[in-house]
């Protein structure tokens, strides 16, 4: 059985990580998920922590990416962004750690 995972910018991040994720979507025991904005903001992360990496290495990345990972690009969310409430109250499942006192 396999489930949907959406990729936030941060995972397909180190060049590493993203090989391993998008070889796991391949092989069909989950169904990645990412959007055009996910895609924008993993890029423009590289450039800023990376000056030096070519924008149009990335952009070849990120075209391979959505070639790699059949149905993998969302669409069609956007008019749902206004009504999202984060964090989601109805999935909080316990209240947070007490502060822990500082260490002397």
């Amino acid at each position: 059985m396999s489930f949907t995972a959406v990729y936030d910018a941060c995972v397909p991040y180190p060049p590493s990580v993203r090989d391993l994720l998008v070889r796991l979507a391949q092989t069909g025991l989950l169904a990645a998920r990412w959007s055009a904005a996910i895609l924008d903001e993993m890029v423009e992360s590289i450039l800023e922590h990376q000056p030096e990496v070519d924008r149009s290495r990335l952009e070849r990345t990120r075209q391979l990416m959505c070639e790699a990972v059949r149905d993998c690009l969302v669409t069609g969310y956007e008019g749902l962004i206004e009504s999202l409430e984060l964090p989601d109250p109805t999935t909080a499942t316990s209240s947070p750690p007490p502060s822990e006192p500082a260490p002397r």
